[in-house]
């Protein structure tokens, strides 16, 4: 016979359904690689000619209204690609990574409306 000493058991023998990037975090760092190389496509195919740091000055120069309306929408059309690893979580029902990436189109659409109302 065993004592019951109080201690829980660890989630994963309590509940042998969840996965191990079954987290938040997980589908956060996983949106915001997606958005990164959604950038990173979009330098390639929308804006060859322009050497990587100056293409980078997009982001970060606010004194020129044309770069950061530049910026506003090389962020928006990287954020379609956060619908691959959105839906990729939901098929194996990973909610809380599912969130994680919500969550990361929502730091994006914050410095989207950054880029086109505040800077």
């Amino acid at each position: 016979m065993s004592v019951n000493t109080g201690a829980q058991e660890p989630i994963a023998r309590r509940n042998p359904n969840v996965k191990k990037y079954d987290n938040g975090i997980v589908g956060l760092l996983s949106g915001l690689a997606v958005i990164v190389l959604g950038i990173i496509i979009i330098k390639f195919l929308r804006h060859g000619t322009y050497s990587f740091g100056d293409y980078l000055k997009f982001f970060y120069t606010f004194e020129n209204p044309f770069l950061l309306s530049e910026a506003s929408k090389i962020l928006s059309l990287a954020l379609f690609g956060l619908l691959a690893p959105f839906y990729f979580f939901l098929n194996r029902k990973c909610y809380m990574a599912a969130r994680g990436v919500l969550i990361a189109a929502m730091i994006a659409a914050a410095f989207i409306i950054m880029y086109k109302f505040v800077w």
